[in-house]
């Protein structure tokens, strides 16, 4: 089955059984916004001035309603913005795109709605319904970054690259695999020559989640 990036990462983000995020919403959420800047760099409907890191909007159109949205989003601004500004502005201009994600995955039979409680409080959780997917998906980032680098489609490169940045190594490797799967990465990266634009968009995502992490951090140590 055909997933978007943002579609594969959320579907890695949630727990299998408990439904429920594996790393904080906002790592996600910037998460989700480097994955549909990403998409829109590989279909070229944007381009990156690799100095300026302004993002240029393009005539191709995307082949998903959800990136038509965001490129819509681009070209609206009267002016051009660094990959930065989108970064962290379309988390607020997009506040329900988790949940839109979420429910396509559900339409698509890979996730189920169900319902927690927590003494009176009710939730929404979405455990796995399809886990061979998934399982795809884990086992290509596994074969990609230890077995087979020299066989890897330009996709799973920037899923294993995003789910890096996201921290979700821990979910896809053991113990022993991680930290060669952490050094593993940067060959693949260097043997696949990675768009420079692509790597762009990943510097971007990853400054403003490191911003994110020290602000929590001191928040949290203060409070």
């Amino acid at each position: 089955m055909e997933l978007i990036l943002p579609e594969a990462l959320v579907l890695l983000a949630l727990d299998n059984r408990q439904g429920q995020l594996l790393i904080p919403d906002y790592s996600l959420s910037y998460g989700l916004c480097g994955a549909l800047l990403l998409e829109l760099i590989v279909q070229d409907c944007i381009e990156i001035e690799v100095k300026s890191q302004l993002v240029k909007p393009k005539n191709n159109a995307p082949s998903d309603e959800l990136l038509i949205d965001t490129l819509r989003m681009i070209k609206a601004e009267n002016k051009l913005h660094e990959l930065k500004f989108w970064v962290e502005n379309i988390p607020n201009r997009m506040k329900d795109l988790r949940n839109i994600i979420i429910k396509r995955l559900v339409s698509k039979q890979l996730l189920q709605e169900a319902e927690g409680k927590i003494l009176f409080i009710k939730f929404h959780t979405y455990p796995t319904q399809n886990p061979e997917v998934e399982l795809a998906l884990k086992t290509q980032i596994i074969q990609a970054v230890l077995h087979n680098q020299n066989e890897v489609d330009y996709s799973t490169i920037l899923l294993t690259r995003l789910t890096h940045a996201c921290n979700l190594f821990p979910e896809i490797f053991n113990r022993h695999e991680l930290k060669i799967a952490v050094q593993e990465l940067h060959k693949l990266q260097s043997a696949h020559g990675v768009d420079e634009a692509v790597h762009a968009a990943v510097e971007a995502m990853d400054a403003s989640l490191a911003c994110i992490a020290a602000t929590c951090a001191i928040t949290a140590a203060t409070s």
